[in-house]
């Protein structure tokens, strides 16, 4: 028992991709829950070196180095671009289980996708994130009227380290 048995999954009238492409940076308050929950983030397969000034990750994947098709280790944050999301879930979660890859905390959209089954029986935790955090920013926050990438939802899956950090930041399954 995984006990998020009884935790409903997401609505299936949610599209499973986010209709935006571009760059939404995480708010520090986000960033900060991943770090106490990992300690710090050694890897951040999905970024840039202006996001990373928030991330501060030891070392980051660049769309240019494509962390899709590079090993990652040690303990990763992960917000990957919501219009691959399947592909990266996978294959964190894929990394995680083998033991490449020490913890993780994957960012992405809540809506009915198929990696959400994978997580919600594997992980430590879900935080269902309050939407109404200030603080994304990227290129593609400024170019866009919404407060957040997603508009109706953003789940955060921790895996190997105590979900509780976590708190802060939404709610706690």
């Amino acid at each position: 028992m995984t006990g998020f048995e009884n935790v409903p999954l997401p609505m299936r009238n949610v599209p499973a991709a986010a209709p935006l492409s571009g760059e939404w940076w995480t708010p520090p308050v986000i960033i900060e829950a991943a770090r106490k929950a990992m300690g710090s983030i050694d890897m951040d397969p999905a970024s840039s070196a202006e996001a990373n000034k928030t991330v501060q990750a030891s070392m980051i994947y660049t769309a240019q180095m494509d962390g899709l098709a590079r090993k990652w280790s040690g303990r990763v944050w992960c917000n990957p671009p919501f219009s691959e999301m399947t592909a990266w879930a996978m294959h964190a979660m894929d990394q995680y289980e083998r033991g490449d890859i020490q913890a993780l905390c994957l960012l992405g959209p809540w809506g009915a996708s198929r990696w959400q089954p994978r997580a919600w029986s594997t992980a430590d935790g879900i935080c269902l994130i309050d939407k109404t955090l200030p603080g994304w920013h990227g290129p593609a926050a400024a170019a866009s009227p919404k407060s957040d990438p997603w508009g109706y939802g953003l789940i955060c899956c921790i895996f190997g380290v105590d979900p509780a950090p976590f708190n802060a930041v939404g709610v706690v399954r």
